[in-house]
C-alpha cells in the first residue's frame, strides 16, 4: 500500500508544475499571446495540448469540471482564438478540441520551463538515484494509463 509519500510527492510535483507556469507567465507577459490568461487557462491549454485532439468529456473528466463549465472554458478559449473545435469524423455528437498553431510554441515553451528547471532540480542526483526516480515515475505512468478516466 502506498504511504503518505507518494501524496506529498504528488502535491510537491503539482506545485512546481504550477510554479514553473507563473514563472514562464512573469518573464513573457508583454509578448506572449498566452501571457494575459489565467494559471488555470495556461493549465487547461496544456492540458488540451498534451492530449489532442480532446472531447469536451475529457476536458470535464481531467480537469474535474461539469459539463457546463467544461464547456464555458473552452469557448472562452475559442473566442481568444487559442483553440479550435471541430466535428469528431468518428462520432458526429461528439467534437474535438485542439490547439490552434499560432499558440503551440507557446505551449512548448512552458513545457521546455518545466524540462529545464526539472533538469536542474535533480542535476545533484547520483546516476542510481535517477534510475530509482526514473523506474518510480515509469511505474506510475503505466499504471495511470491502464485506467479509464
Amino acid at each position: 500500500m502506498l504511504d503518505e509519500t507518494f501524496f506529498e510527492m504528488h502535491r510537491a510535483v503539482e506545485l512546481f508544475r504550477r510554479e514553473c507556469i507563473a514563472d514562464y507567465w512573469e518573464k513573457h507577459k508583454a509578448a506572449d499571446p498566452i501571457a494575459p490568461l489565467s494559471q488555470r487557462q495556461i493549465s487547461l491549454l496544456m492540458l488540451i495540448h498534451a492530449q489532442q485532439p480532446c472531447t469536451l468529456s475529457e476536458v470535464m473528466t481531467r480537469c474535474g469540471l461539469s459539463a457546463s463549465a467544461a464547456s464555458a472554458a473552452v469557448d472562452k478559449l475559442v473566442r481568444a482564438g487559442l483553440v479550435r473545435r471541430e466535428l469528431n469524423e468518428e462520432n458526429r455528437r461528439s467534437v474535438n478540441i485542439s490547439i490552434e498553431p499560432a499558440i503551440r510554441s507557446s505551449l512548448e515553451a512552458v513545457d521546455a520551463n518545466f524540462r529545464t528547471r526539472l533538469a536542474e532540480l535533480f542535476k545533484d542526483c547520483t546516476e542510481s538515484e535517477l534510475a530509482a526516480i526514473t523506474q518510480a515515475a515509469e511505474i506510475v505512468c503505466r499504471r495511470l494509463s491502464r485506467r479509464k478516466p
